[in-house]
């Protein structure tokens, strides 16, 4: 009901509800000199045209007795007023008592409709199957409309995240009341198809009154077989537990039957036993055991948000180097790429060595060192790049460097995807027939050549233009425009506002499904071991504890893991996983 009628504005206009729920006004007839009127009073009070009756009213008084009457419409709410102005002081505080007591029963909002306890709800199948479909298609308003209204169930604990694997999609419906796509419908027309029909599939609320009964009223319920107490819970006994000992069966459960998951653990226990707390204690056990943690492969959730250095606000600024292995033979004994690129412009430099030596990176960085001043390079940890030579090398030019976390070559993402695009255009310009007898390295110069002449699906602008002012276009020479300085410096200022708006829709897809955490001093976490390309079969995917020393960034965090450098010490916040607590 949209609001609740008084007990002196029902008994006034002699209201009545039917089987169907409506809302019926039973009339009396009244003759007045002006003509013949159903209760006058009501049509004033409450607008509803009452018809004129013509002829004798007692002929006619059994088809016009009752007359429905729609509350929506018609009655003015601001009229309704809590009086307690008649009752005295004593009443007064009686109904204050009386409301105050049975608050919990007042929701607050349409989320606070409350939840059942003590009783699982189960649903039986015709045939044991899983029952799944993927998410249906919809717009980008659907679906952000979609995900705040999850999120607010979330929020309000109606519902939780689960990882089952039945799974089925929503869609929205036109909510008449607020005029929009708003009403969320979840589609269980394929697991209805297989559901087992039960002609109670809902227990009486009387019911549910009598399970949450002391055990020695409760007498209805309970069954002593044996010296055991029995509970009756949709028609099968279980044992009943107290919860210290229930705490005690879900561990030695978990152990023995090799660290089930939670869904596992719920089947193994529950259709024997029953307890206080018995599906929070499941989850407890499950979260906090620490093999879990660090040996099984499949995390419980994903954390941290995409973050960037930067972004660079002009050339130079911040640039990024990195090296590429595995271009042995290729008409060429060479066997290594080394890249730096401008992460304002995104213009590639390139070398290709023998060898990973700290000297053959201080060739690459001489190439822009020469004309320019580099501010910041962002670096993974090669050793030759985290040698001595390197660093003194890039302190004589007053050049900062920073590495990135230890097995996280994604923080340096902006390179990471330059180097497969290199690598692809390589690879296609060595396979092609007239080139059989070129050099891979020969090649390498020339596609790179290519990449800085090519517009940037980022900034919109070929690399070489915004850092020369140079034209790229593919026109004939004598049909070029040439560009001014003020064209450059507008191109260069929509080339930044072209990287930061890539970088936040990236970040709003890729920030959808993980979870922002926020490590302090003193923590302890459990580190992800090595590379897993590297890693045995059986051994440990997490090792730890260690605690973290430092945080150094949103994603980055020093951790005492021993090491001497300190660089070996940085963690991206995804190769760390929270050690929980382990009190349940």
């Amino acid at each position: 009901y949209d609001f609740l009628i008084g007990l002196d504005c029902i008994e006034k206009f002699k209201l009545t509800q039917t089987e169907d729920l409506r809302i019926i006004q039973n009339q009396d007839f009244q003759n007045h000199e002006s003509g013949n009127y159903l209760n006058k009073e009501a049509e004033n009070h409450m607008n509803v045209n009452i018809p004129v009756l013509s002829g004798d009213i007692k002929e006619n008084i059994h088809n016009l007795r009752k007359y429905e009457v729609n509350f929506n419409k018609h009655l003015n709410t601001e009229e309704f007023e809590i009086m307690v102005n008649n009752l005295d002081l004593y009443e007064q505080s009686e109904i204050d008592k009386l409301l105050n007591k049975y608050k919990s029963v007042f929701a607050k909002d349409k989320y606070d409709i409350g939840t059942v306890k003590d009783y699982e709800a189960h649903i039986d199948l015709i045939e044991e199957k899983y029952c799944y479909k993927r998410p249906y298609r919809c717009t980008f308003e659907d679906r952000k409309e979609i995900e705040n209204q999850v999120a607010k169930l979330l929020e309000k604990g109606l519902i939780e995240e689960s990882y089952s694997p039945f799974a089925a999609p929503v869609t929205l419906a036109f909510k008449k009341d607020e005029n929009k796509k708003t009403r969320m419908c979840i589609d269980f027309r394929d697991l209805n198809k297989i559901i087992t029909p039960q002609a109670q599939p809902f227990p009486l609320i009387e019911d549910l009154i009598n399970e949450n009964i002391d055990l020695k009223e409760n007498k209805k319920n309970i069954v002593l077989k044996n010296g055991i107490y029995y509970k009756n819970i949709k028609r099968k006994d279980k044992i009943i537990l107290s919860e210290n000992l229930s705490k005690i069966l879900i561990k030695e459960i978990h152990d023995t039957y090799c660290h089930l998951g939670r869904s596992q653990m719920i089947n193994k226990i529950t259709p024997f036993y029953s307890a206080t707390n018995m599906i929070i204690n499941i989850k407890k056990v499950c979260d906090n055991c620490s093999i879990c943690q660090k040996n099984k492969s499949r995390k419980k959730a994903k954390y941290g948000f995409l973050s960037h250095l930067g972004p660079a606000t002009y050339p130079f600024e911040i640039m990024s180097i990195d090296t590429i292995g595995g271009f042995g033979g290729s008409r060429s004994t060479k066997k290594f790429l080394h890249l730096l690129v401008d992460h304002f412009t995104r213009y590639a430099y390139i070398l290709t060595s023998k060898n990973q030596t700290a000297n053959d990176f201080i060739k690459l960085t001489t190439q822009v060192t020469e004309s320019n001043d580099i501010g910041t390079i962002l670096s993974d940890q090669y050793p030759g790049i985290n040698s001595k030579e390197f660093k003194n090398f890039l302190k004589k030019k007053k050049i900062k460097i920073i590495f990135t976390a230890v097995d996280s070559p994604f923080s340096n993402g902006l390179n990471e995807r330059l180097n497969q695009s290199l690598v692809n255009k390589i690879r296609c310009k060595v396979n092609e027939n007239n080139n059989k007898k070129k050099a891979w390295s020969t090649i390498a110069q020339e596609c790179v050549r290519r990449y800085n002449e090519t517009e940037h699906t980022v900034t919109g602008f070929a690399p070489k233009y915004l850092m020369e002012g140079e034209s790229v276009s593919i026109l004939p020479h004598e049909l070029k425009t040439y560009c001014t300085d003020e064209d450059l410096k507008r191109d260069r200022k929509l080339a930044y506002e072209n990287t930061k708006k890539s970088h936040n829709q990236n970040a709003e897809r890729y920030n959808r499904h993980r979870k922002k955490i926020i490590l302090d001093a003193g923590d302890l976490v459990y580190v992800e071991n090595g590379n897993r390309l590297n890693r045995r079969k059986l051994d440990e995917i997490r090792i730890g504890p260690y605690k973290v020393l430092k945080r150094i960034s949103n994603s980055i965090y020093e951790i005492d893991t021993g090491h001497k450098k300190m660089e070996s010490n940085l963690f991206h916040i995804t190769k760390l996983i929270p050690v929980a607590d382990n009190t349940t």
